[in-house]
């Protein structure tokens, strides 16, 4: 393409956002080129293995809503290939921003819906989405029924509340790149809970069919099998071994007790910590730590972790709500918390922070 095109399309507010949904999905600038073809360019995008090609208006102010779309073009095309790159079919949720791949291996028919499979802790959840669209119901109806009698579902047993980061670590769900807010799971109680809530005949021949298929498909655990001695030797024989079992770990245990600043308790510690806790436990103040995590580039002027660092499980951002005293009115607010593995990690760079400035703060 000649540079006074190239000029013309680079100035184009299609062009502009199109290159901040690459910037977005991480494209390497080699794996993206322009082609000059009538009657518009063509964009070659190569991602996931895959390569794909879609034009692009050169106009240099496009009206109305051009630039959106194609820039939601674009980016459904990227998620299209991260799925034929898996073997899998594009599927994308608009109201938990929840997308993956469609196999055959994990999908359940409910009365001719297909859901994807979803276990979480060893068991078969759902999404409101999930729900919405085996029950046939508008968008939202499983969450506003959730929100009304919220008070009667027990986090932990009816539902988790999965930060963004640890789905994306763990593989729970495929998520969509601009995805940061945590995600509801609901598991099979708090499904029964949801369910009681959509009364009609329809709902209880749905219901049946999703507690035979869909839940009944969760992994039963095969009970251990105990060897019982049958003579007095076998037993004395069994209670030797089992003493010299306890032994060995009672000794290990004496050996693992004495690591500095409990970090083994730290690194599997199930809830993540506030910036006032990590900031006592690392040996400093919350307003220092906090400035020292913005000035060392792992969070954002808004305290939000960069993506990065929040992917590699050095936080989590979780939903919180909060009354307005004014209007009284709820309304959620995203809340940072450093897991385990960040207060490791910023224990070590603190310490070698003090040391090589000399003085203890």
């Amino acid at each position: 393409m000649s540079q006074s095109k190239l000029a013309k399309l680079r100035n184009s507010d299609v062009f502009k956002a199109c290159m901040r949904v690459l910037e977005d999905f991480r494209v390497p600038k080699e794996d993206y080129d322009v082609l000059d073809k009538r009657p518009h360019p063509h964009l070659t995008v190569r991602y996931c293995g895959v390569e794909r090609v879609m034009t692009i208006p050169c106009t240099p102010k496009t009206k109305g809503r051009a630039p959106t779309v194609y820039a939601g073009k674009l980016r459904n095309m990227l998620k299209e290939m991260q799925m034929e790159s898996l073997g899998g079919t594009y599927r994308e949720d608009q109201q938990d921003g929840i997308w993956g791949a469609e196999s055959p291996s994990n999908l359940v028919s409910i009365r001719g819906t297909e859901i994807r499979k979803v276990e979480y802790r060893g068991q078969q959840v759902v999404t409101f989405a999930m729900i919405d669209k085996v029950h046939q119901r508008q968008a939202d109806t499983a969450r506003k029924r959730f929100n009304d009698n919220k008070i009667r579902f027990v986090e932990g047993e009816d539902y988790f509340r999965v930060s963004a980061s640890e789905i994306r670590t763990h593989k729970i769900l495929e998520l969509s790149p601009k995805a940061h807010e945590a995600i509801v799971l609901v598991t099979k109680r708090g499904y029964l809970k949801i369910a009681k809530t959509l009364g009609d005949d329809k709902a209880w021949e749905v219901f049946d069919e999703m507690l035979e298929r869909y839940f009944a498909s969760e992994a039963t655990q095969p009970r251990p099998h105990y060897h019982i001695p049958q003579t007095y030797a076998e037993a004395l024989l069994l209670a030797a071994k089992q003493a010299e079992q306890i032994e060995k770990k009672d000794a290990m245990i004496t050996v693992m007790t004495p690591k500095a600043e409990f970090h083994d308790d730290v690194a599997v510690a199930i809830n993540a910590h506030t910036f006032r806790d990590a900031a006592q436990i690392i040996g400093t103040g919350q307003n220092r730590l906090t400035a020292w995590l913005r000035d060392e580039n792992f969070l954002m002027k808004n305290n939000r972790p960069y993506q990065r660092h929040e992917d590699s499980g050095l936080f989590t951002v979780i939903e919180r709500t909060r009354k307005d005293r004014d209007t009284g009115e709820r309304y959620i607010y995203p809340k940072t918390l450093i897991t385990g593995k960040g207060i490791i990690y910023f224990q070590s760079k603190w310490k070698s922070r003090d040391k090589s400035q000399g003085t203890l703060l």
